[in-house]
Formats: C-alpha cells, sequence, structure tokens
C-alpha cells in the first residue's frame, strides 16, 4: 500500500502519461501555429504539474537563436495559449524583414529576467513617479510596464508619437522613455513638438521641471541628434544593440535621477 503522501506506481504511471500527452498537446500547436518560424528547430518541452498548477518550460533551439517561455496557470488551455503567445513575439522580432530598431531578445537570460519581472512583487516604499514611455516594440512595452509598476510607478504606455504628444497636452510626467526612431516621427521632431506643447501649457514660461529622458535608440549615441528643448534633461541612453537585461539593471539607475530631481525641483 502506497504511504500517505505518495503516489502509488499506477498512479506516477498515470500521471506522467498525462503530462506526456499534454506536451505532446503543446508541441502539436506550436507545430501547428508557428510552423513557418520552425524550419529544422529543436522543441524541448518541460512541463509539470502539482498542487493542481501547471508549469510548462518551453525552449526553442532555431535558426533565429533560442525561444524560450515559462508559465504557470491552473488552466492548462491558457497556459499553451500563453506559450504560443510568448514564442510568436519572439519569431515576430526577430524576422529577417524588421526594422532594426528593436531590442535584443536572443537570448535565454533575456527571458530570465523577463520572467523574474513578470512575477516582481512591488516595492514596499513607492516612488510614486509619473513614466511616460513611447515605444513601438511590444515585448519591450510589456517588461516595462512591469518592471516600473513593480517599483511603485504610474506608467503611461504608448505605441504612436501622435498619441503620446495627446498625453503630454494633458499630463505632466517625471520620466519620459522614448524610443528614438518612432513610426512617421523621430526622437527629435517628438521632442521639439513636446517641448512646445510643455512651454504652451506653462504659458510660455520656462518651467523650472524639466523632464529626465531616456533615449532608446540603436544608434551609437554620438549619432542622435538631441534638439534644443527647455523642459527635458537627457538622463540615460539605452543601446539596442546590446541585450534587454542591460536595459532591465539600468531602469533603477533612470528611476533614482527622476526621483532626485524631483526632489529637487518640488
Amino acid at each position: 500500500m502506497a504511504s500517505l503522501g505518495t503516489l502509488s506506481d499506477t498512479q506516477q504511471s498515470y500521471t506522467n502519461h498525462t503530462k506526456t500527452d499534454k506536451a505532446a498537446v503543446i508541441e502539436n500547436r506550436i507545430h501547428s501555429e508557428l510552423g513557418p518560424y520552425l524550419k529544422n528547430s529543436i522543441i524541448k518541452i518541460d512541463l509539470k504539474h502539482f498542487d493542481n498548477i501547471w508549469q510548462a518550460n518551453v525552449v526553442i533551439d532555431s535558426s533565429r537563436g533560442y525561444k524560450a517561455s515559462r508559465r504557470k496557470d491552473v488552466n492548462f488551455e491558457d497556459l499553451t495559449q500563453n506559450v504560443i503567445n510568448d514564442l510568436r513575439i519572439q519569431f515576430e522580432l526577430t524576422e529577417p524583414h524588421r526594422r532594426h530598431e528593436i531590442f535584443l531578445f536572443d537570448h535565454q537570460r533575456e527571458f530570465d529576467h523577463f520572467t523574474e519581472t513578470l512575477s516582481a512583487s512591488p516595492f514596499e516604499t513607492p516612488v510614486n513617479l509619473k513614466v511616460l514611455v513611447v515605444e513601438d516594440d511590444p515585448t519591450a512595452l510589456l517588461i516595462l510596464n512591469r518592471s516600473m509598476h513593480s517599483m511603485g510607478c504610474h506608467v503611461d504606455l504608448i505605441n504612436d508619437p501622435e498619441m503620446a504628444l495627446e498625453k503630454v497636452k494633458h499630463q505632466d510626467y517625471d520620466l519620459v522613455i522614448l524610443d528614438w526612431c518612432l513610426p512617421y516621427m523621430d526622437g527629435n521632431e517628438f521632442l521639439k513638438k513636446a517641448d512646445q506643447i510643455i512651454a504652451k501649457k506653462n504659458h510660455e514660461v520656462i518651467s523650472a521641471k524639466s523632464i529626465p529622458l531616456v533615449i532608446c535608440s540603436s544608434k551609437n549615441s554620438e549619432e542622435i541628434d538631441l534638439p534644443l528643448v527647455s523642459n527635458f534633461l537627457f538622463c540615460e541612453y539605452w543601446n539596442k544593440k546590446l541585450p534587454f537585461s542591460t536595459v532591465i539593471s539600468s531602469i533603477e539607475s533612470a528611476i533614482k535621477s527622476a526621483r532626485q530631481h524631483k526632489t529637487k525641483v518640488v
């Protein structure tokens, strides 16, 4: 007789068989929905089920680098769909026709940071900063949002520069994170327009509170043509040619700069 709290050989065999079947379901979904991306890729699936929670660690070794997803859910169908969504985003980001103004997400360690960020707990003492993120990379938006929320920031995520300018009209920000190569408007033009909006909002008086600015770009920092503006203060440069983990480690530095500046001008 099996002791209390343990599985009999029959139960263990059934559990292993169930996990094998479920792993096959995930692999079949990957082939069905991501087939054009796969070619000769190697798919590895580590599936666990305990305390009524499904946990899937999926890694695909592809010609476009490693793709990975780590998910937990009580609902197996939701878990499977989230795995597919994670992998699809990664493959789409590394499509040859994509422009180069995206962060580098091709390595396993980036997704270690990704999953750590998703599970991060809020700071006990929130920093209470209002942050505007203008970026058209959906994965970067998600991670920046989770990271800054975990630090107690209030975040507006915008992937369209015109919509971001509308936000600037009606909201005061403590920090702006700006993708330099946006659709139909570069960072230089955006900053000029945003500066004019803020000046008008302040009745043409130069504000004592310039907004700390983080620039994100694949260009070298010396290639960034920062305009002469009165309401922004450059504080950080994030190079998109570097792994996104370097950005994650720089977020606290940007937050610290914004917080110090806010304290100084209040």
